[in-house]
């Protein structure tokens, strides 16, 4: 009887044993579903960027020069005589045949968008303002001799 008992206790614990590992197996099921879920989506969305890029790929000669134009000639001007060069740019690169992004700007081109929204996230002009006077005066700044800088 004895034995009986020992060998009734012992199933008990391995049965015990095994519903504890088959509903840590259940779990970890159902997390591995969500986690296969949310990296399908995150495929989906690093695809739609890898796409993006690989068209902007063909913008990048034209829009780096056009940022490049800005930067070097910017200068002192106010925003509205700064809007009239890019767009007199713009058309010069399409007349000419170099490929540049529709409304391409200097923050645009070289401004992150983590720059963009920590400078003015509520006001357009100054977001631009603040982008083009950055990217302006590290220009002017890299020119200066060290000692003046």
């Amino acid at each position: 009887m004895e034995g009986l008992q020992k060998q009734l206790a012992h199933a008990q614990r391995e049965q015990n044993d095994l519903n504890g590992q088959a509903e840590l197996t259940r779990k970890r099921l159902t997390r591995a579903a969500k986690l296969t879920t949310a990296l399908g989506d995150e495929g989906v969305r690093w695809q739609a960027s890898a796409d993006k890029l690989a068209g902007d790929v063909g913008l990048l000669v034209g829009d780096v020069f056009i940022s490049a134009a800005c930067i070097a000639y910017y200068g002192a001007f106010t925003g509205p005589y700064r809007a009239a060069l890019l767009s007199k740019w713009a058309v010069q690169c399409a007349e000419l045949g170099v490929p540049i992004t529709e409304g391409v700007t200097l923050r645009g081109c070289l401004a992150s968008p983590v720059e963009v929204r920590v400078s003015a996230p509520s006001a357009p002009a100054a977001v631009s303002q603040a982008a083009d006077v950055r990217l302006v005066r590290y220009r002017c700044c890299s020119t200066l001799p060290p000692a003046r800088r």
